[in-house]
């Protein structure tokens, strides 16, 4: 079986004993068996450090491995193969197409499957979820707290997040770390925030209220002059509900009402737009990696990509003529 992130660099281990040394970083094994010939035995291992989590890539062989106590909670995002998952509270089996929320502490694992596994702090969880909610702490942080293993079969959530991998991939391909400059890690935060608390995304009382025009300036004004003010800088989801007190849908709704789209779509629109015109002033001290830089990208080939789909030429076109 190939690591779900064909593009990260992965390193093959063929010693078993390797194996949980290896591992640490992500899971601290106390013990681990091959369940092959010791001949046939390989682990396939990469790392890929986040924005507020950590993932790592891995593939193998049959094995059996316990976890005496987790600190951290753990995604794990299946591509192939079966695993079973044995803990205080639940026995489990995760296939490929499927995912697995699992809590700190206790576990044992048997089997074969390729996987990426997302390190979840609960303290990103906690921020995660409370930025959805525009609760920033209170109820919104309790509801992830603590939450019982959570088995994801084959269908549209364990369908999402194996998309979200897939889209880290392919930046990877582009960058190693890319993903992170992206918010890769506050995306799967949230995703696994909404999986424990699906009633982050209902609709809160008050909330159309809020977002009614008013004299003077609202927090959404507000809002908007803060990104304009850091279109080079990150700019997530988390960040703008919990900037803004808005919950998850609020903020949609608010952008979709006045703006007519998303507020990722409409940042990507004012990043190509300023440099656009950053292009087009013909400055010739301006190269395009600090016009992709000064817009909020961190690499060129992905500023490039996106510049000809909004305007139907490179940026390096753009340049020549003003020049």
């Amino acid at each position: 079986m190939q690591p779900p992130l064909h593009n990260l660099h992965h390193q093959r281990i063929n010693d078993p004993d390797a194996v949980a040394d290896a591992m640490a970083r992500s899971a601290p094994l106390r013990e681990f068996h091959s369940r092959v010939p010791r001949g046939s035995f390989y682990w396939w291992l990469a790392h890929l450090p986040l924005d507020g989590a950590e993932l790592m890539s891995t593939s193998g062989a049959d094995v059996a491995f316990r976890m005496d106590h987790a600190p951290s909670s753990h995604l794990v995002i299946s591509t192939a193969g079966d695993r079973q998952v044995i803990t205080p509270r639940a026995e489990m089996r995760c296939s490929g197409g499927g995912a697995l929320l699992l809590p700190a502490g206790e576990r044992w694992a048997f089997g074969s499957h390729s996987a990426a596994v997302v390190t979840l702090p609960s303290h990103g969880l906690a921020r995660a979820a409370a930025a959805i909610a525009g609760q920033p702490g209170g109820a919104a942080i309790s509801a992830v707290a603590r939450f019982d293993p959570l088995a994801i079969g084959p269908g549209p959530q364990a369908a999402a997040l194996q998309a979200l991998v897939g889209w880290i991939d392919r930046c990877v391909a582009c960058d190693p770390a890319l993903p992170a400059r992206l918010g890769a890690g506050d995306s799967l935060l949230r995703q696994v925030a909404v999986l424990l608390d699906p009633g982050l995304l209902q609709e809160r009382p008050g909330e159309n209220e809020r977002l009614r025009e008013r004299a003077g300036r609202s927090a959404f004004d507000d809002l908007i002059d803060h990104i304009r003010i850091n279109l080079h800088q990150p700019l997530r989801l988390s960040d703008l509900e919990a900037r803004s007190h808005y919950s998850r849908r609020a903020l949609q709704y608010a952008f979709q009402q006045k703006l007519g789209c998303s507020p990722m779509a409409w940042i990507r629109r004012q990043r190509l737009e300023r440099a656009l015109a950053q292009l087009e002033s013909g400055a010739p001290e301006l190269t395009l990696q600090a016009v992709a830089l000064a817009c909020g990208y961190r690499h060129q080939g992905h500023f490039s990509r996106e510049f000809q789909r909004r305007f139907g030429l490179p940026p390096s076109a753009v340049r020549r003529q003003r020049l």
